[in-house]
């Protein structure tokens, strides 16, 4: 393929091009926890497959996931819209889907009789927005919802931390925190964030992306 890379051992198709596919490439280099554990669970799992693409998403302008391939060919599609997001703040998004796309694999491993008691919280919130089996579409139905309220209980802090950790942990955790949360802060319903810190959070990121050094202008 043009403008791309299939990795057939990891089972990666990589069609993003520009400073996003550079700051995918900087992620994929580093190959922190997150990273492993989000889009490095289809490297180890050759039943499934993972594509980025640059493109449209019907539910944000920033980024999507879409399952739809599931059922036919077992592949999961990171599609990233704002090219001109920030570099740490596109590294976030890139890892805010691979979440999403890493939910849609386990999901449809339990479809497949995969236990799901390894994760009862994401399947009990699955059964809560009647998710589960009903839509798996990322177009704001339930499942959207469901995986929302998950990334908002487990995965704040962890986007947080893979920021600062690109960034060279040049300032205190706090200032790396509305990398993790945005997108995701209606639905923390355990946490809810005042409007002060909201703001305090988004002036925190304000000086990270103007004094950072990382970059793939």
């Amino acid at each position: 393929m043009n403008d791309g890379s299939v990795d057939f051992d990891d089972r990666i198709i990589n069609l993003l091009t520009g400073r996003v596919n550079c700051v995918y490439e900087k992620l994929a280099s580093v190959n922190g926890s997150l990273f492993k554990e989000t889009i490095g669970a289809f490297i180890d799992d050759p039943q499934y497959n993972l594509g980025l693409i640059i493109g449209e998403c019907s539910t944000s302008d920033t980024g999507c996931t879409n399952g739809d391939l599931l059922e036919n060919i077992n592949q999961v599609t990171i599609i990233i819209e704002n090219v001109t997001q920030p570099p740490l703040e596109l590294a976030a998004t890139i890892l805010h889907e691979g979440i999403h796309a890493e939910i849609f694999r386990y999901v449809s491993r339990f479809e497949n009789n995969i236990d799901p008691n390894n994760r009862p919280r994401l399947f009990q919130l699955y059964q809560f927005y009647n998710g589960l089996t009903n839509n798996k579409n990322y177009d704001g139905s339930p499942v959207s919802d469901a995986q929302h309220a998950y990334m908002a209980e487990n995965y704040v802090n962890k986007i947080a931390d893979a920021i600062r950790q690109l960034d060279g942990n040049k300032y205190p955790s706090e200032y790396y925190k509305w990398f993790g949360w945005e997108g995701l802060e209606e639905y923390d319903f355990k946490n809810k964030l005042s409007p002060n810190l909201e703001t305090q959070y988004n002036n925190f990121q304000t000086t990270v992306n103007e004094n950072t050094s990382f970059n793939c202008n």
